[in-house]
């Protein structure tokens, strides 16, 4: 099973972010300038985004 999620930039909500490659897996998003602020995203942000988008997920599932 996989979870779409969608990581955002914690400072301004910024979705784009500049890549020296294409990301091909969350780990890629770690260093990662966001395009509108500037704000490089770090190991713990991606961590916080994965784990708060597999709770909801499985809150989801649990109320099935």
């Amino acid at each position: 099973m996989s979870i779409p999620v969608r990581i955002t930039c914690p400072s301004c909500g910024g979705t784009e972010f500049a890549f020296d490659s294409e990301a091909k897996s969350y780990d890629d998003y770690v260093g990662a300038p966001c395009a509108t602020c500037g704000h490089k995203i770090t190991d713990q942000n991606v961590r916080d985004q994965v784990e708060a988008a597999a709770a909801k997920h499985i809150q989801q599932l649990l109320k099935r």
